[in-house]
């Protein structure tokens, strides 16, 4: 719960960033605690985060009306979220539009600053708060040794790399996923 977060600690602890992975995964964060964090996080002087990770709700057949719900939920927060990270399907499935572009858009439209958007064997690309748009391609990988977690590895590699130009960034993180993936860099541990 957002309770078992205090801004007020991490600021003083100085923290200069928040992120907020796995945003449908508790109801009462999904429902209240992340807008309140985000918000405070925000008014406390930190860049925020979140991942518009896969929706376990999305999977469950008529389920429209509790998908919109939810993501009515998380449409709130954008205002006060500078950087939003997810892959093209979910952010098709997100805001109801199939081009990345048209997606990353609507997110700016309602108040995130910038679209970091996971492409997998196409690299990465970002929509800038200024409407711009960057693609850089993928590192290439010999073999695949684990997908699981590429996109929280690229994440996390984005969040640390806050000093590199945009374009240099996102290309460093596409070199450190794909050092992940094909298994020459274990950042996480990997599930027997």
């Amino acid at each position: 719960t957002a309770a078992d977060v205090s801004i007020a600690e991490l600021t003083q602890a100085g923290c200069r960033s928040l992120y907020r992975g796995d945003i449908w995964f508790s109801d009462p964060m999904l429902r209240e605690g992340n807008l309140a964090l985000l918000q405070q996080a925000r008014e406390a002087g930190m860049t925020t985060a979140i991942d518009i990770n896969w929706d376990p709700e999305w999977s469950v057949p008529d389920n429209h009306q509790q998908v919109a719900g939810r993501i009515s939920l998380a449409t709130r927060m954008l205002p006060y979220v500078s950087t939003v990270q997810s892959n093209e399907s979910e952010l098709a499935l997100f805001t109801g539009l199939a081009r990345p572009r048209d997606a990353c858009a609507w997110l700016r439209d309602h108040g995130c600053g910038e679209v970091i958007v996971h492409r997998g064997a196409r690299g990465a690309a970002a929509s800038t708060a200024a409407g711009d748009w960057i693609e850089v391609p993928a590192t290439p990988v010999t073999q695949v040794v684990c997908e699981t977690g590429t996109g929280d590895v690229f994440t996390a590699a984005y969040m640390l790399l806050d000093a590199l130009p945009l374009p240099e960034r996102l290309q460093a993180c596409c070199r450190i996923a794909a050092e992940h993936l094909q298994g020459s860099r274990v950042l996480l541990p990997r599930l027997v």
